[in-house]
C-alpha cells in the first residue's frame, strides 16, 4: 500500500498553471472511471445553488447598491465597496462555503470570496472574470497529507464600450491579500472556476478520509473541465489510498502527459513509482520535472526548497536561478542563493546576487542586510 502521499495541492486555490512548453506529443486517453463508488453513495452539491443568496442577503446588498449616495460610482465600484465593508470583519479561514453560508458566517477562503462576488455580480448583471494568482507557497500538514495552496481573484469589468472587447474594458480586482510578490497568472474560464470548486470540496473529503466523496467530487471537477490536472492528481491519490494501484498508475500516467504540467501530480507520481521500486520510471519522472517549465515561479521555488533540504546545492542553485528569471523580485530566492554561494566560497557570485537583490529590496532592514554583506564580501578575494 502506498502511504506516502506527498504534495497534494489541496487547492484552496490551485490550478494547473499554463506552460510555455510545447504540448506533449504523446497522446494518452483518459482512463475509465471506477464503478465501485456509485454516485448514489454521495450527495453531490448542485453547483448553481452555491451562488444563491437568501432574500434577506439580496435585499441587504441591493439597498446598498441602489443607495443614491453612490450614484456617482460605477456598478463595479459599488459592488467592490460593498465587499470592502463586509471584509472588514470577515474571517479568512480555509473553508469552502457557498455564497449564502459565507455571508451568514462571515468567513471563507479566497475561492469562497470569488463565489460570493459572483453571486452579487449576477444580481446586478455585472460582467466578471477570474484570474489565477501564484503566491509564495504556504505548506502545512493535515491528517498526514501535505497541503499547499494557490490563490484566485475576481475581476469586475467596467461597463461595455461600443466595439471594445470585454477584456479590454479595464476591471476592478477583488482579492483577499494582494501581495507585492504575487505573480499574476492566466485568466480562468468559468468551467475551470467551477472545476476548482468541486476539486476543493474533493480535497476536503480526501483530508477527512472520505474516499467515495473525494473520488466522485474530483470526477465532477473533471466533468466541468477535463483538462484540470489537480483533479486528475486527486483521483490518483484516492485510488492509491484505496489500494487500486493499477488504476492509480493509469491516472498518474495520464496526468503526466497533460499540456498543463502540474508539479503536485508529477511529484506524487514519482513517489508512487519509488514506493513500487520502479527506479527507471522514477528517473524518467525526475527528468520530466527538471525539464518542464511550469509557468509559475513558485513551483520552481518548491523544487529549490526540496533540493536544498536534501543538500543537493547545485540543483537548488539551478532552481533558484530559474525562479529569479521568472520573478526577479522574490527575495527568498536571493537570500537562498546568497547562502549557497557563501557556503561554497563563491564570493564573486555572492556579491553579484547581493547587488541585484538590493534593486528589489524595498524594506530598509533588508537593504541594510545586503549592504553589510557587500561590505564583508569586499574583504574577500575575487
Amino acid at each position: 500500500m502506498h502511504t506516502r502521499l506527498l504534495w497534494l495541492i489541496a487547492i484552496l486555490m490551485l490550478a494547473g498553471c499554463q506552460s510555455n512548453t510545447a504540448p506533449q506529443k504523446v497522446t494518452v486517453t483518459m482512463p475509465a472511471f471506477e464503478q465501485h463508488w456509485s454516485p448514489a453513495q454521495v450527495q453531490l452539491p448542485e453547483l448553481d445553488h452555491w451562488f444563491e443568496l437568501t432574500p434577506e442577503q439580496q435585499q441587504h446588498f441591493l439597498s446598498f447598491f441602489n443607495n443614491p449616495e453612490f450614484a456617482d460610482q460605477s456598478p463595479a465600484q459599488r459592488l467592490s465597496s460593498y465587499l470592502h465593508n463586509k471584509l472588514v470583519s470577515f474571517h479568512y479561514l480555509g473553508e469552502n462555503l457557498s455564497a449564502s453560508e459565507a455571508l451568514q458566517k462571515n468567513q471563507g477562503n479566497c475561492l469562497t470570496l470569488a463565489v460570493v462576488t459572483t453571486a452579487l455580480a449576477r444580481l446586478v448583471n455585472i460582467n466578471l472574470g477570474y484570474q489565477l494568482v501564484s503566491s509564495q507557497p504556504v505548506i502545512n500538514v493535515k491528517n498526514g497529507v501535505w497541503l499547499s495552496s494557490d490563490h484566485v481573484r475576481t475581476l469586475l469589468y467596467k461597463p461595455a464600450e461600443p466595439g471594445k472587447p470585454l477584456l479590454d474594458r479595464g476591471s476592478i480586482v477583488v482579492d483577499y491579500f494582494p501581495d507585492a510578490e504575487d505573480v499574476s497568472g492566466p485568466k480562468l474560464a468559468e468551467s475551470r472556476f467551477r472545476a476548482m470548486i468541486f476539486n476543493n470540496l474533493a480535497a476536503d473529503a480526501f483530508i477527512a478520509k472520505q474516499n467515495a466523496n473525494a473520488y466522485l467530487l474530483a470526477k465532477a471537477a473533471l466533468e466541468q473541465d477535463p483538462t484540470y490536472t489537480p483533479a486528475i492528481n486527486l483521483i490518483a491519490l484516492t485510488l492509491t489510498r484505496d489500494g487500486a494501484l493499477g488504476s492509480a498508475q493509469d491516472w498518474f500516467e495520464y496526468g503526466s502527459h497533460s499540456t498543463e504540467p502540474n508539479l503536485s501530480l508529477l511529484a506524487n507520481y514519482r513517489d508512487f513509482m519509488k514506493q513500487g521500486g520502479e527506479l527507471q520510471a522514477v528517473q524518467r519522472i525526475e527528468q520530466q520535472i527538471e525539464s518542464v517549465h511550469f509557468g509559475n515561479p513558485f513551483a520552481d521555488l518548491v523544487l529549490a526548497l526540496e533540493a536544498y533540504h536534501h543538500q543537493n546545492f547545485p540543483k537548488a542553485q539551478r532552481y533558484y536561478q530559474r525562479v529569479l528569471k521568472q520573478a526577479p523580485h522574490l527575495q527568498k530566492a536571493y537570500l537562498a542563493l546568497l547562502d549557497i554561494y557563501l557556503k561554497d566560497g563563491q564570493y564573486r557570485e555572492a556579491r553579484q546576487v547581493a547587488e541585484t537583490a538590493m534593486q528589489y529590496a524595498y524594506e530598509p532592514g533588508l537593504q541594510n542586510f545586503y549592504l553589510a554583506k557587500l561590505a564583508a564580501l569586499s574583504q574577500q578575494p575575487e
